[in-house]
């Protein structure tokens, strides 16, 4: 597809949306942390937790906030530290926590991430986002274009 040559304006006025859309994402709300500068989990960070199990018990899915005392709280299961820790440290942790219960899960495989809501349930943000960088490379390569003539 040929980029449309709209000229320095259309560039300014796709890059300023493309810029309100990623700051909106990435700038926190009154209830999201701010950015993390570190790959360790801090008080009130948004963890997406997921528990399969061979056997029953109470399902863990789903997005839990990291408590000001830095633990993440398992419902029946209890709370488990891990402000301070990795991701994959603290699956590890939540791992041994969980078989470490009478009433735990059996043979545990646990899954942590940061929640992100655009993979957590917003793909269609995910693909406007994609879609406006597109264009707005599109418009770049069509200003430069203009200023090589």
């Amino acid at each position: 597809m040929t980029p449309r040559v709209y000229g320095s304006a259309a560039l300014v006025r796709g890059s300023a949306a493309l810029a309100t859309l990623l700051f909106s994402l990435a700038a926190p709300g009154a209830d999201e942390p701010a950015k993390r500068d570190t790959g360790r989990i801090r008080a009130s960070d948004r963890l997406y937790l997921h528990v399969a199990t061979e056997q029953g018990g109470e399902p863990i899915k789903g997005v839990y906030r990291v408590e000001p005392s830095g633990k993440v709280p398992l419902g029946f299961y209890g709370r488990v530290q891990v402000a301070g820790l990795t991701p994959e440290d603290a699956e590890v942790k939540v791992r041994e926590h969980l078989e470490k219960l009478e009433n735990g899960p059996f043979r545990p495989r646990v899954s942590l991430t940061w929640y992100d809501p655009v993979v957590h349930g917003k793909p269609a943000l995910h693909d406007r986002v994609a879609r406006l960088e597109k264009e707005v490379g599109e418009l770049r390569d069509a200003v430069e274009k203009l200023r090589k003539r």
